[in-house]
């Protein structure tokens, strides 16, 4: 019995230090959001996107100051379930800059090469405004969302610049299917390199 209560007392511990370390803080509500301070939160976000079913569905993530430190993460998949693996949270960049240096030149990115890879049906992003470069081989290339499927974007800037061989490429994003995109503005070089 002794055994069995130190094991659920450990068991306690580890559990509450995994809930706090989550992110920078915060339990994913609209009134407590997780908070991104840093690369390593926008990497986790990412691995925890990517785990599938839906697990970013009405959770709310907040910046919380500008990430200057050249983020290669590319949030939200979509290899044939763009639904489970798409970005469906509520993303809320609050006015900081996230700089990008994404490039995908010798492949690896997936259908959507951007900070946001695929944004689904109930994804929100709002209030972000990335600078730096994204560079993309055979997908869909912009600076804030590459494929957006229903779901919105709005307030946001880009301010990166946009090269690619694929076969969209868009300042805020690369393709949008059904989506919607208002009050954004691109003012990011945007290439598209010659197929020929």
């Amino acid at each position: 019995m002794k055994n069995l209560l130190i094991i659920l007392a450990f068991c306690f511990l580890f559990c509450s230090v995994s809930i706090f370390s989550a992110f920078g803080g915060g339990i994913g509500t609209a009134t407590d959001p997780y908070l991104i301070t840093m690369r390593e939160h926008l990497i986790e976000l990412r691995d925890s996107v990517d785990r599938g079913n839906y697990w970013s569905k009405d959770k709310h993530f907040k910046v919380m100051n500008d990430i200057t430190d050249s983020v290669r993460t590319m949030i939200g998949r979509n290899y044939g379930f763009p639904r489970e693996t798409a970005f469906q949270g509520i993303f809320d960049g609050n006015g900081k800059k996230i700089t990008l240096a994404i490039d995908t030149s010798r492949g690896g990115g997936g259908y959507g090469i951007s900070l946001f890879n695929t944004v689904g049906e109930s994804g929100v992003v709002k209030d972000v405004i990335v600078d730096g470069y994204v560079i993309g081989r055979d997908g869909d290339v912009a600076g804030i969302v590459g494929e957006l499927y229903g779901g919105v974007v709005e307030r946001c800037i880009n301010n990166a610049s946009l090269h690619s061989d694929g076969l969209c490429v868009g300042g805020i994003a690369g393709h949008n299917n059904s989506g919607i995109i208002r009050d954004c503005i691109n003012s990011g070089l945007v290439h598209k390199y010659s197929n020929s």
